[in-house]
């Protein structure tokens, strides 16, 4: 991890952090850590990997960043992060992958780190929806489950995405 004699000096200079010397002599230059790779010390011979869930994007880094909320990197020495899907989401910073909504619950864009519950009335009765559907006539969101359910006998439901049926009345 050093540099060879320069600039008329008698002795060899540390490589600096975000750079590598692979010889222990200094007899060549240091060498600038490529994207995707860093060294966060003076002195050293190799650089190290860009974990998962991290990335550096310029030469020389002496260190790498954390994705963001809303995306991810499953490899290591990458120079970007990936958007999550739709129908996904990657609640924290650093993440390896994207994580399906479940059943209720849906994300109709990229790059979330939530997903958004289905309003009363609309279910989403799989993982990694895209959208909300609304019970039909003479169904009711059952409240208690991610479901639309038929209305028992006696009663009836004549609107779309209602949480309850009515009585008939005869």
């Amino acid at each position: 991890g050093y540099e060879g004699p320069t600039n008329g000096k008698s002795f060899c200079e540390p490589c600096e952090p975000g750079t590598f010397n692979e010889q222990l002599t200094g007899l060549k230059k240091c060498e600038n850590c490529p994207k995707g790779f860093y060294t966060d010390a003076t002195r050293q011979t190799v650089c190290k990997k860009c974990a998962r869930g991290m990335h550096n994007t310029a030469d020389k880094s002496a260190s790498c960043e954390s994705c963001g909320p809303g995306q991810y990197q499953d490899e290591e020495s990458q120079t970007i992060c990936i958007q999550c899907r739709v129908g996904t989401y990657a609640a924290a910073v650093g993440s390896e992958r994207c994580t399906n909504c479940p059943a209720g619950y849906f994300v109709n864009s990229t790059r979330q780190s939530s997903c958004r519950k289905c309003p009363s009335g609309y279910v989403a009765n799989m993982t990694k929806a895209l959208s909300c559907k609304s019970c039909s006539e003479g169904e009711f969101h059952n409240l208690g489950g991610d479901f639309c359910a038929k209305c028992p006998v006696g009663f009836y439901q004549d609107t779309v995405a209602q949480t309850r049926c009515v009585e008939r009345i005869e």
